[in-house]
């Protein structure tokens, strides 16, 4: 059987939408939602070592915020960032 596939050093360049990216950041909130603070904090430390393949959890949070950063970053470049007012009510400043 074969699969297709794309060589680890090879770049692809896609465009997504808005209403995309947003079900990656409700994707990102699941993925942490039942986690405790300090497992997710320690995970976010092993991402900047280096060190984030060790895990599965924090190989999949590396994931999805390296794909964050990107569309986020390529949004700003283009000029396609707005402002957006929320309700912080309830959060701590922790």
């Amino acid at each position: 059987m074969l699969i297709d596939s794309i060589k680890d050093d090879e770049i692809i360049d896609i465009q997504v939408n808005g209403s995309f990216y947003r079900r990656v950041q409700a994707l990102f909130f699941h993925f942490i939602s039942e986690k405790d603070p300090e497992y997710i904090k320690k995970a976010i430390e092993s991402i900047n070592a280096g060190t984030a393949d060790n895990e599965i959890f924090t190989a999949h949070l590396q994931t999805i915020t390296v794909l964050m950063r990107e569309i986020e970053e390529q949004a700003k470049t283009q000029g396609k960032i707005s402002q957006n007012e929320i309700n912080t009510d309830g959060l701590s400043e922790d």
